[in-house]
C-alpha cells in the first residue's frame, strides 16, 4: 500500500471537497462512496500520521508551492545528500557548505551557516535556544503555531514557509550551478511575503465576489475613450519578485491618434510595484499636457482596487502619491482592461528593459 498517496488523497478529499478531481466523491466523506469513513476519523488518520498535516491545514495563504513543498519537508521526501547517499546516489551525505556536518534536512533548513543567516535577524535573542535545539519534526510543527519572538509585520507561518521554501531553492542552485552569483537575500524574501500578504488581503477585503461561471469566448481589442477625453492606458513588467522592472503608458485621444507615449527604468521592484510606477509616471504626464478628461485603463486588477477603492488601506507612499494625483481638479476614470487590450503599452515596458534608469 502506498502510504502517503493515501494520505494526500485523504487529506485532499477532507480540506478540499469542492476540487475536480474530488467531485466524483460524493457527499461529505462520503458515507455512500467506496472509502466509507467518516471525515473525522480520515482527518485523525492523517493528523496521527504526520501531525504537520494539521498545522499546513491553516496555512491558508501560502501557495500551493510552498505547501507542497512544507508537506514534502515533514514526510522526508526531500534529496538531501544524506539521503542520496543513504539510497546510493552519492558518495557523501556532508553538505557541500559544511564539510563536517552530515546535510540532513535538520542541517539544510536549520542547522547551516546559510539558514542562520536568514533565521538569526528575526528570532529574538532570548528565543534562539529553543527554536534551534528541538527535534526536527516538532520543529516544523511549532514554527506553524510559534512566532519566536517574531515581530513582524507579516504572518510569522507564511515568513517560515517562505524561507524554507528559499533555502532548498537556493541549496539547488548551489549544487547544479556552482559558478552561479546569485545573492541570497533576506530582504528579497520579506518583500516577496508582502506581496503574497497583500494580494491575500486584497481577494478577500477588496476584490469583488461572485460565483463561478463557466469560460466563455470573449473579442478583446482597445476601446477608445469618450468625445473629448484622452485614454491613458499603462502597464509595469518585472523579471521577478523583486527583480529588474520597467513601465510603460501612451495617450490617445477619441479617435486612436498617439499622442505622448513614455517608458522607464524603475529599477528593482516587484511586478505590482512597476504597475504602480506606470500609473503614476502616465499621470503626471497627462497632466503635465493639461488634459482633464482622462479614461484610465489598466490590466493589473489589484492595482485597479489599490488606487480607486475607498475602502483599501494605503499601503505605501506610491499608492499615496498617486490617490493625490486623482484627487486634483480633474475627471479621472479608473478602469480595468484585458491584456490583449493593452498590447502597445505592454510593448513599451518591455521595450524599457533596455533603457538606462529614469523615464523617457
Amino acid at each position: 500500500m502506498n502510504i502517503a498517496h493515501h494520505m494526500k488523497l485523504g487529506w485532499s478529499l477532507v480540506k478540499e471537497p469542492g476540487k475536480l478531481c474530488n467531485q466524483g466523491v460524493p457527499g461529505p466523506l462520503l458515507s455512500h462512496s467506496t472509502l466509507a469513513i467518516p471525515a473525522a476519523q480520515l482527518e485523525k488518520i492523517v493528523r496521527d500520521y504526520n501531525p504537520v498535516a494539521t498545522s499546513l491545514s491553516g496555512l491558508l495563504i501560502v501557495s500551493y508551492r510552498i505547501r507542497t513543498h512544507l508537506w514534502l519537508t515533514a514526510h522526508a521526501q526531500l534529496m538531501t545528500n544524506d539521503r542520496r547517499f543513504q539510497l546510493s546516489l552519492t558518495e557523501s551525505p556532508v553538505c557541500t557548505d559544511c564539510p563536517t556536518h552530515v546535510e540532513s534536512l535538520a542541517h539544510v533548513f536549520r542547522d547551516c551557516w546559510r539558514a542562520r543567516q536568514m533565521w538569526d535577524p528575526l528570532i529574538a535573542g532570548r528565543q534562539r535556544l529553543t527554536f534551534y535545539s528541538s527535534n526536527f519534526l516538532s520543529w516544523l510543527e511549532s514554527n506553524l503555531a510559534n512566532a519566536y519572538g517574531f515581530q513582524g509585520s507579516c504572518s510569522w507561518p507564511l515568513l517560515f514557509g517562505v524561507v524554507l521554501s528559499k533555502l532548498w531553492e537556493w541549496r539547488n542552485e548551489r549544487c547544479f550551478n556552482p559558478s552561479s552569483t546569485k545573492p541570497h537575500s533576506l530582504q528579497d524574501i520579506l518583500s516577496y511575503v508582502q506581496d503574497i500578504g497583500l494580494a491575500y488581503q486584497f481577494y478577500h477585503t477588496v476584490a469583488p465576489s461572485s460565483p463561478h461561471q463557466g469560460s466563455q469566448v470573449i473579442e478583446v481589442s482597445w476601446s477608445p475613450p469618450r468625445e473629448g477625453w484622452v485614454n491613458l492606458a499603462t502597464d509595469g513588467s518585472s523579471c521577478g519578485n523583486p527583480r529588474a522592472a520597467t513601465a510603460g503608458g501612451l495617450l490617445r485621444d477619441a479617435s486612436g491618434r498617439w499622442i505622448v507615449g513614455f517608458g522607464a527604468n524603475v529599477g528593482f521592484c516587484s511586478a505590482w510595484h512597476a504597475e504602480l510606477w506606470a500609473v503614476f509616471y502616465g499621470l503626471h504626464l497627462a497632466w503635465a499636457f493639461g488634459y482633464s478628461s482622462i479614461d484610465l485603463s489598466i490590466d493589473y486588477v489589484l492595482v485597479v482596487s489599490l488606487i480607486s477603492s475607498a475602502s483599501s488601506p494605503v499601503l505605501n507612499t506610491l499608492v499615496s502619491a498617486i490617490r493625490k494625483l486623482l484627487s486634483r481638479n480633474w475627471e479621472v476614470r479608473v478602469r480595468h482592461i484585458y491584456r490583449e487590450g493593452n498590447r502597445c503599452v505592454d510593448w513599451l515596458a518591455n521595450y524599457s528593459y533596455g533603457l538606462p534608469l529614469g523615464v523617457r
